[in-house]
């Protein structure tokens, strides 16, 4: 989900805005790991691709419920976290 911003934080790891790239990588992890994972990463999924066959579970995983899923986007949304750019990766 994050890929990029990682990749970045290592492109720049001697530049001076380092430390920053790197608390924003942790800002959007930490939004992302307040949730059960394995659902809330398909559902970023499901909603950067449009793909909904990212929302299948398989047990004990359940899909977010929706406010939860809104909570999620939304919280992303605010740190201006683009889920666009996953598309490119996983369809």
């Amino acid at each position: 989900i994050n890929s990029p911003m990682a990749a970045r934080v290592y492109a720049s790891r001697d530049a001076p805005d380092a430390r920053h790239l790197q608390e924003q990588l942790t800002t959007v992890r930490s939004v992302i790991e307040k949730r059960t994972m394995i659902p809330g990463l398909k559902h970023l999924m499901a909603a950067a691709t449009g793909r909904r066959d990212w929302l299948n579970m398989r047990p004990p995983n359940v899909p977010l419920d929706a406010a939860e899923a809104t909570n999620l986007e939304n919280e992303l949304n605010a740190l201006g976290f683009d889920l666009v750019h996953c598309r490119t990766f996983f369809q």
